[in-house]
């Protein structure tokens, strides 16, 4: 229960919980000095990010925050907890557009199975947490410096204030109670899921250029085979990147990149570059 109340933190700071739940918080916080703590850092975070609407994060600083979550400990799904999707099948989709006896068996598997998923969740609630003070930190060192040295002139007001969105963006899902984090192969990445925020993170570090005259374009692959276009993307000079995509999470199998267009594809046009079997 304490390894939960304590992945609700970040919610908790940004009036993100049901009133049951911010109860349970508010009275835990009454005993747990870390918790208090996670809070004041995370507050301090979203208040200066708040304020430095009107300042774009210079791209050293963004670099600081990326580096503060590569350095933070990632969840690797066990093989054992993975889906028993095939990815063969997955891979495919990128291949063309477009009795008494019988029941107490299955409430002891049911049963056994529901003990696996609390370990997880413990397990996974504590990698979680790992990434708060990082996160918080980062963010905020960003949201304060980008105030103090104002509008740099390469950037416009409105590339401010997507770029100060975005990092608001990937603070809330990266430390969602449920976020879990698995390696990408584009460059040093990582794609962090959490189905409460309905969202998927996908960021890192040395990626390569797409294809001249195209965008990485970002995309879930249904159960069905049917896949979502989600945003388009372009690394940094020194290859990181960053994007958000929210959408619902029931039937998702995979995650992949492709390069496209520039503004994206309705439907993947060439094979995926990287993908992530869920």
């Amino acid at each position: 229960m304490t390894d939960s109340i304590h992945s609700l933190v970040p919610a908790y700071a940004v009036d993100a919980l049901e009133p049951d739940e911010r109860a349970m918080v508010e009275r835990h916080l009454r005993e747990c000095t870390d918790c208090r703590e996670d809070l004041a850092a995370f507050r301090a975070a979203t208040a200066a990010l708040a304020d430095a609407e009107a300042a774009a994060p210079p791209l050293s600083l963004r670099s600081r925050v990326m580096a503060e979550v590569a350095r933070t400990s990632q969840l690797t799904p066990d093989a054992a907890e993975a889906p028993s999707t095939d990815p063969i099948r997955v891979a495919a989709t990128f291949d063309s557009p477009g009795g008494a006896g019988h029941e107490e068996g299955s409430s002891a598997a049911a049963a056994a199975h529901a003990r696996d998923d609390d370990l997880a969740g413990r397990r996974d609630r504590r990698g979680v947490r790992r990434w708060m003070p990082a996160l918080a930190g980062a963010a905020a060192t960003v949201a304060v410096a980008a105030v103090g040295l104002g509008m740099a002139g390469a950037f416009s007001a409105d590339d401010a204030a997507t770029e100060v969105a975005l990092e608001k963006d990937v603070m809330m899902v990266t430390s969602a109670p449920d976020a879990t984090s698995m390696d990408v192969d584009l460059g040093n990445g990582h794609l962090v899921k959490s189905d409460r925020m309905d969202a998927f993170v996908l960021m890192g570090a040395a990626a390569p250029m797409p294809d001249k005259g195209t965008e990485y374009q970002l995309w879930l692959i249904m159960e069905d085979g049917s896949k979502v276009a989600g945003p388009t993307f372009m690394p940094e000079d020194d290859g990181e990147y960053m994007t958000v995509m929210h959408g619902d999470m029931d039937g998702v199998v995979a995650v992949a990149v492709t390069c496209e267009p520039p503004g994206g594809s309705d439907e993947p046009t060439t094979e995926a570059v990287s993908e992530v079997i869920l």
